[in-house]
């Protein structure tokens, strides 16, 4: 052999080997971040929120439900990945625990659901976004097992906290100022009246600060949650008698934080950051004792929580009422709630299917059209009966049952030695987890057929992200800047930061509903897994074998994401971008071809009504007022129009019962063709629908004005002004003075009988 021969047999000889079956979960673990973040990072919505307008100007296109489906399967690949190596490892173990075992009848029951839910289509994206979620908690617990992972875990936070803050000041002092310079444009395009309560409803959501959620409380509730992490890795930081500079640099981010906050106008955001604060100056003080007596401190904690929500019942029953106007809000929510619950008490409505069906249940006086209780308990109450608030109640007490045991992974036989040379892998890993982040999002979430320059601009957006996400995970995970490796000392404050965190994020979600949004419940879920894989024992293998429960496990979930893929994604797929190219031949005035798209949306989901519905409403736009045709060419036409028109909105009534924008369309549509039994049937089934809603009566009383039904519609203008009577004196929604003297006035010059 030479002696180049030889040296190169040496230099194989001394590399290390590389255990592939161990890079199978370090790969998960990166992905699940990356993932994490990116969702974070960007807004998912089922549905667009606004009709498309004839001659409109094309709306950007964000995450719909298609990219949506995608990435809740992609969010069950960690999982897979673990399995995987169980499947090839017989010395890796997979930990179990009461509350991962009570995920599964939890999820069965949420997708189960969709069997008996009116809106099928919201039902199971939603459900698709929690059981994402849930895998990714599952997988964290699998994943996590160091102390090492749980600061990666926390460093990733930490770098969406820096993210959110560069989205939140970008939107204050950029994006608002541009909005309102063209508010009149982009009013224009939704298709509302500036004057009406739609309109200035659109106006006031321009000034709102909602990150990349869907409210500003939803985003201040997330500012809150990282906020707590934060602060968690900063006591950690002193504890170790790091260089103050860490800390200083981990606790300069809490003013941004509250300047944010105080922009988001959330009082509920504001109060929660002093219960975090109390938190921890209760663990500060009396941390020893409460560990030694875990099980007791346990019962106190529930029992507080229980006492606290008892006493805000009981306080609302006895005087119909919370004590301030945001709250009292949220009362009347819970009230229709209930009334709602007492008529699906076993089964629910259907998981995110709350809003339609609330209409018919609300207060008189309680004027919002929500989609969501804003309680998570109340939720899962009346969306899942009985049995499923069961099986949620008994997961939640068991999850927290496991996350206060005192139990934390083994101390290293030897403090991790610091090399002499820089050994980069460890930026080089938290790296590769920001920057997959960020080409996640930007697939995902960015329309690239919009025009280069606004491309280019998200991606410089993009670009920012990156850097705010990076630094901040590298400031966290690495001990040191002169030897970046990865901190691996036990953190015991911050696995109490993240613990605080999640509780008081589930506190602010008794009032809120961000916990819903599939970016903060992809980030809860692994920052529950993180904190209960640390809190579990790692037991030793004692008789190594290949485990074929992990190859079922392995198999079953491959051949779920498979048929998700199959059945799910790629059907939605194909019935959003055929709904998109309708959309632009709407715009477009070519309304034939617009409702050819919608029909074949349809075809590929057939359990979205909302399909059916703009398929009938974009034939329905080229029907002119009903003239008389001589030509039997034309008259077939007409009459083949029609029957098109009905078929569509008939088969959305039939898919969705409770669908009330294809009753108040089909109603619009037998007022324009002069059949007033059909017109009243559509407005009767509207009115039981949505009884309270003012503008629906008033439509009602000038459609049967129209086919000269006089009587009937003074009783509905006396109806309509009842219920806008029985509104708050301050609410915004209240017919103005003038317009309610001009109904009063017509009232009096229609006959009674």
């Amino acid at each position: 052999m030479t002696t180049r021969a030889r040296y190169f047999q040496t230099m194989r000889e001394a590399r290390p080997k590389i255990d592939w079956r161990a890079m199978l979960t370090q790969a998960a673990f990166c992905l699940a971040l990356a993932l994490v973040a990116a969702r974070c990072m960007q807004m998912e919505t089922v549905r667009d929120p606004f009709d498309v307008q004839v001659n409109g100007t094309p709306l950007l296109l964000g995450t719909g439900a298609d990219s949506s489906l995608v990435l809740d399967i992609l969010c069950c690949a960690p999982a897979i990945l673990v399995l995987l190596r169980r499947s090839l490892d017989k010395t890796y173990t997979i930990r179990w625990s009461a509350s991962l075992i009570l995920l599964l009848p939890m999820c069965g029951w949420m997708m189960l659901s969709a069997r008996w839910a009116s809106d099928k289509f919201e039902d199971i994206v939603s459900t698709a976004n929690f059981v994402a979620a849930m895998a990714l908690l599952w997988a964290m617990a699998q994943l996590v097992r160091s102390w090492a992972r749980l600061r990666i875990v926390a460093a990733v936070a930490y770098g969406l906290l820096l993210v959110l803050l560069v989205r939140g000041f970008y939107m204050k002092f950029i994006d608002m100022p541009s909005m309102l310079e063209q508010k009149s444009r982009l009013i224009q395009e939704s298709g509302l009246d500036p004057h009406s309560f739609g309109g200035e409803q659109f106006i006031r959501k321009m000034t709102e600060l909602m990150g990349f959620n869907a409210s500003p409380n939803s985003y201040a509730g997330l500012l809150v949650l990282l906020l707590a992490v934060a602060a968690g890795l900063a006591i950690q930081r002193i504890r170790d008698r790091d260089d103050p500079a860490w800390s200083i640099a981990l606790g300069l981010s809490a003013p941004l934080v509250f300047w944010l906050l105080i922009y988001t106008q959330s009082k509920a955001a504001l109060v929660m950051p002093i219960l975090a604060a109390a938190m921890f100056a209760i663990l500060w003080k009396w941390r020893g004792p409460i560990a030694r007596q875990s099980k007791k401190s346990f019962w106190i904690g529930a029992g507080i929580v229980a006492f606290i929500l008892a006493a805000a019942i009981g306080h609302g029953l006895f005087h119909h009422s919370l004590p301030t106007a945001s709250l009292n809000f949220r009362w009347r929510y819970w009230i229709g709630a209930m009334r709602m619950f007492r008529s699906h008490p076993l089964v629910g409505v259907g998981w995110d299917n709350f809003g339609p069906n609330y209409l018919r249940y609300r207060l008189a006086v309680a004027s919002e059209e929500i989609r969501d209780p804003h309680n998570f308990l109340v939720r899962f109450l009346v969306e899942l009966g009985l049995v499923g608030f069961g099986l949620m109640l008994a997961w939640l007490l068991r999850l927290w049952w496991e996350l206060t045991r005192p139990n934390s992974p083994p101390m290293p036989p030897q403090p991790p030695r610091l090399s002499a040379t820089p050994q980069w892998r460890a930026v080089l890993f938290v790296a590769s987890i920001a920057l997959l982040a960020v080409v996640i999002n930007s697939i995902s979430s960015i329309d690239f057929a919009q025009s280069g320059t606004w491309i280019g601009l998200e991606l410089i957006n993009r670009m920012l992200y990156l850097c705010a996400l990076l630094f901040g995970s590298l400031v966290v995970a690495l001990r040191s800047l002169e030897v970046p490796q990865l901190d691996e000392r036990p953190a015991p404050w911050l696995l109490y930061g993240i613990l605080i965190a999640v509780g008081i994020f589930l506190i602010h979600n008794l009032i809120e509903f961000s916990m819903f949004e599939a970016g903060p419940a992809c980030l809860l879920g692994a920052l529950i897994g993180a904190a209960l894989g640390v809190r579990m024992a790692n037991p030793p293998v004692r008789n190594p074998r290949i485990s074929w429960a992990a190859v079922a496990g392995l198999v079953a979930m491959c051949a779920g994401c498979a048929a998700a893929g199959n059945w799910l994604a790629y059907p939605v797929a194909r019935a959003e971008a055929a709904a998109h190219r309708g959309d632009d031949d709407l715009r477009a005035g070519k309304f034939d071809a617009a409702s050819g798209q919608y029909a074949e949306a349809y075809a590929a989901v057939p359990w979205n009504s909302d399909y059916a519905c703009r398929a009938g409403r974009a034939l329905h736009l080229s029907l002119g007022s009903p003239l008389p045709l001589s030509e039997p060419a034309a008259i077939t036409h007409a009459v083949e129009l029609q029957n098109r028109i009905l078929f569509w909105y008939g088969q959305a009534i039939e898919d969705d019962p409770i669908n009330l924008t294809a009753y108040q369309l089909r109603a619009i549509y037998w007022l324009q063709m002069n059949e007033p039994q059909h017109m009243i049937a559509d407005y009767s089934t509207v009115m039981q629908l949505n009884p309270n809603e003012v503008s629906n009566r008033l439509q009602y009383a000038h459609a049967l004005e129209a086919l000269h039904m006089l009587p009937e519609a003074k009783r509905q203008l006396i109806l309509a002004l009842e219920y806008d009577d029985l509104l708050d004196k301050a609410e915004p929604k209240r017919l103005p003075p003038q317009q309610r003297a001009n109904i009063e006035q017509e009232i009096n010059s229609l006959p009674s009988q």
